[in-house]
């Protein structure tokens, strides 16, 4: 009787590694991106915070678009490690690869951004200024993304 071929694949650690990072990317999403602080300036109390709170990166084009980009990320990394063409895992891990940088790059972005989300949070208290600040969420996507695409280079690499 003929048997059909074994063909199994090994787990790739470094295609592993690509899909752990593509999805912390998004969890850091929705962590926080921003920290948005409402502060008051009187001359009797000096700088006094009035409000502060967390926002999550959706509320940017930046953390949505790192939210999709981790998705497809993840679930190409994935569905390479479950199989397909040996094609079809280098273009998991090219894939990975640019899409981190992407990921850190949207990230970076959404640093230089954190002052212009805050101008758009809409608080009704006098005069007061708003602030804003990257936030744990961002640097967790920014590492996460560095992460998924250094494995994604250490993937095509190992072939």
């Amino acid at each position: 009787m003929d048997e059909a071929p074994n063909q199994t694949t090994a787990l790739s650690p470094a295609m592993t590694v690509a899909a752990v990072g593509a999805f912390l990317a998004v969890i850091g999403v929705f962590v926080g991106w921003f920290g948005v602080t409402a502060v008051r300036q009187t001359a009797i109390f000096g700088r006094e915070i009035v409000r502060s709170e967390t926002r999550a990166g959706t509320e940017d084009v930046t953390g949505i678009l790192v939210a999709v980009l981790g998705g497809l990320c993840g679930v190409l990394a994935v569905a390479g490690l479950a199989g397909g063409s040996r094609w079809f895992r280098r273009f998991a891990a090219s894939f990975a690869a640019f899409g981190g940088v992407a990921i850190v790059a949207s990230s970076a972005l959404g640093a230089i951004r954190a002052g212009t989300v805050a101008q758009g949070t809409e608080v009704a208290i006098g005069r007061i200024t708003l602030e804003g600040t990257a936030s744990l969420g961002l640097y967790v996507s920014a590492l996460a993304g560095a992460v998924a695409a250094v494995a994604g280079l250490l993937a095509l690499r190992s072939g």
